[in-house]
């Protein structure tokens, strides 16, 4: 599941210096059942992986969230390991579909 937010990172955002501060860090909403099925506290690193690529994000429990389903903000950066803003969830998504189907592994 991906949503888009108010403030992303779109141009207008991102070339705006009073805006930019109000975009969060992608983060990976997952149920709090399936992070305790795979043995993931909430605050721990993640990392998704899609048949189009990979990113890793932070696991926050969100009891909105289905079972069986991963929730990610399209189109909010993710901070690289150099520290660099990279893509979010549209490294993710395969548009050639109605769903994209991910993994989710701990990190480290």
């Amino acid at each position: 599941m991906s949503r888009r937010r108010l403030y992303d990172a779109g141009a207008a955002v991102a070339h705006s210096p009073s805006l930019l501060p109000l975009v969060p860090a992608a983060e990976a909403r997952i149920s709090p059942y399936e992070l305790d099925n795979l043995g993931v506290a909430a605050g721990d690193r993640v990392r998704v992986r899609s048949a189009r690529g990979a990113v890793e994000v932070t696991a926050r429990a969100d009891h909105t969230v289905p079972r069986g389903v991963l929730a990610v903000d399209f189109n909010v950066p993710v901070p690289g390991p150099d520290g660099a803003w990279g893509p979010g969830a549209a490294a993710l998504v395969d548009t050639t579909g109605p769903v994209t189907e991910v993994r989710l592994e701990s990190v480290g």
